[in-house]
């Protein structure tokens, strides 16, 4: 770790004044609300045109926790409809059950004789071969042999066997059938034989839909020289002094890279804008993707913090300088979009990038230190959020108890963001001091 310049003490001090100003404003007025709706009306559009984008997914991502529940909804849902479906089959039953009954009854009164009603309970032959069917209705039921079975439209058979609480019914369409008949007031037994199927017309089968029935439910070292003999030579001169040829003097510095031409542009450390121009972009993608995607999914806790975890990659990759400069930045533009006072997360995160720059880690043969900065930075900038906004006498949405979960998430995404960003640092500025 190296102690900071003059220079760097004097910006750190001008911009946490700058901040603490900033934060007295605001909090006695809303004296920033210009600016807040000038950030928001430029940054909305990408925002709605990411949250367009990542919408599915985030749907997706947050529909995983709730996949347990999910199922058991079904199920109540499927045991629900299948309930529905049962009853409605059973007042469609009811129905015309009732209309059947009724229609019965109008039959009796026209015939002058009383109804026992009965509904089929069995199908198929009961005694020996005969066209049969077995109905709920028995001898405590008045029901006995012989006794003729009608419909509301019309013959259906005779009684053959009775017991307690059942009859068996042979069908009229049953060959040897028999059905007694009352004509002109006098009783008499005719005896009807079918010729095969034909005696079907006009009586409903069980189970079919027609007249006369009803519907059951059912992942060397390289040697220079221009030879072997010339080696050995070599191997037995005295050295020669450095700086000197063979006479003694002096010889002009040699090309560290022979047979390539000096192309003083390309030589030269590579200073201007495109560094400051890749942070800045580098900078509101990470506050869209904050406020668009991040602050949106449901995780456990408070969300991450992706910009802090920017400012400290920065920090890290370019020195105390740009770390103080990125941090002040990103954290003012977040604090515009966000309903705190200005210039709370604009100190935070300047002292986060101003303390992690003075590190100077090599972020690409270790890991955990990078981790390990990126925690002690978010905890320090939650706590310090927390406490100033205690004094402010506000308080935040989620309060302390998110902030472990917050800390986490930022150590989770060091691996992806901080190399990412040490590689861009080497590409844009790699001759940097």
């Amino acid at each position: 770790m190296t102690g900071p310049t003059r220079g760097q003490q004097r910006a750190l001090v001008l911009l946490a004044l700058l901040s603490v100003v900033l934060i007295t404003v605001d909090a006695r007025g809303d004296s920033f609300a210009g600016l807040r709706s000038a950030a928001r009306s430029v940054l909305d559009p990408a925002q709605d045109g990411v949250t367009t984008l990542v919408a599915p997914v985030g749907r997706f991502v947050g529909g995983l926790g709730d996949l347990n529940d999910s199922r058991r909804r079904i199920d109540e849902l499927e045991a629900q409809n299948a309930e529905l479906r049962r009853r409605l089959r059973e007042g469609e039953l009811t129905g015309a059950r009732a209309e059947e009954l009724r229609r019965l009854a109008l039959l009796a009164g026209q015939g002058q004789f009383s109804v026992v009603p009965a509904t089929v309970t069995g199908l198929g032959p009961a005694l020996g071969f005969e066209w049969a069917v077995t109905v709920d209705a028995g001898r405590r039921d008045g029901i006995r042999p012989d006794m003729t079975v009608v419909n509301a439209d019309g013959l259906v058979g005779r009684v053959k066997d009775v017991t307690d609480s059942s009859a068996v019914v042979v069908l009229a369409v049953d060959p040897g059938s028999s059905v007694g008949v009352r004509l002109a007031g006098r009783r008499v037994h005719v005896r009807r034989r079918p010729a095969g199927r034909r005696g079907d017309r006009g009586v409903r089968r069980p189970g079919r839909a027609g007249p006369g029935g009803d519907r059951p439910a059912v992942r060397r070292l390289q040697l220079a020289g221009p030879g072997r003999r010339a080696g050995r030579r070599a191997a037995h001169r005295p050295p020669r002094p450095a700086g000197a040829d063979g006479a003694g003097n002096a010889e002009p510095e040699r090309d560290p890279h022979p047979g390539r031409d000096a192309d003083p542009e390309r030589d030269a450390v590579r200073t201007g804008t495109a560094p400051g121009v890749a942070v800045a972009v580098a900078v509101l993608v990470a506050v869209v993707l904050q406020s668009s995607v991040l602050a949106r999914l449901p995780l456990p806790g408070g969300p991450p913090s992706l910009v802090l975890v920017l400012v400290v990659a920065v920090g890290l990759a370019g020195g105390a300088s740009a770390g103080l400069a990125t941090g002040f930045a990103a954290g003012l533009l977040t604090d515009l979009l966000s309903a705190h006072p200005v210039g709370l997360l604009a100190l935070g995160f300047a002292l986060a990038g101003f303390v992690a720059g003075l590190l100077e880690a090599d972020v690409e043969r270790t890991v955990l230190l990078p981790m390990v900065v990126v925690g002690l930075a978010a905890l320090t900038v939650g706590l310090a959020y927390l406490a100033v906004l205690g004094l402010l006498g506000r308080q935040s949405a989620d309060g302390i108890s998110a902030l472990p979960a917050t800390v986490a998430y930022d150590v989770m995404l060091t691996p992806f963001v901080v190399p990412l960003v040490a590689a861009a640092g080497r590409k844009l500025a790699p001759a940097r001091r």
